[in-house]
């Protein structure tokens, strides 16, 4: 299954609530495009270092959606398995 969202914590308003919209923008785009693609995009260096504070929580999100889909495949496997050993 595909991830198809990402959180947005509050905290990250007041992270960037230094920024002009422009540059609140772009901060945006970069999460959507590495969260999704993992893709990072040129931004400036006042906007690379509000997206790096934010950059850690995608990845440490990522990494617990993808273990919990590992977890879930697990599950069923295993379903699966002692499903197919009862129907000899």
């Amino acid at each position: 299954m595909d991830k198809n969202s990402f959180l947005f914590y509050y905290s990250y308003l007041e992270k960037l609530n230094w920024c002009s919209d422009s540059e609140f923008r772009n901060i945006i785009k970069a999460m959507v495009c590495f969260d999704r693609d993992g893709e990072l995009i040129t931004l400036t260096e006042r906007e690379q270092i509000a997206f790096e504070m934010i950059r850690v929580d995608l990845e440490q999100n990522r990494q617990k959606y993808n273990d919990k889909c590992e977890k879930n495949r697990q599950i069923s496997l295993s379903r699966w398995e002692k499903e197919k050993g009862t129907k000899k």
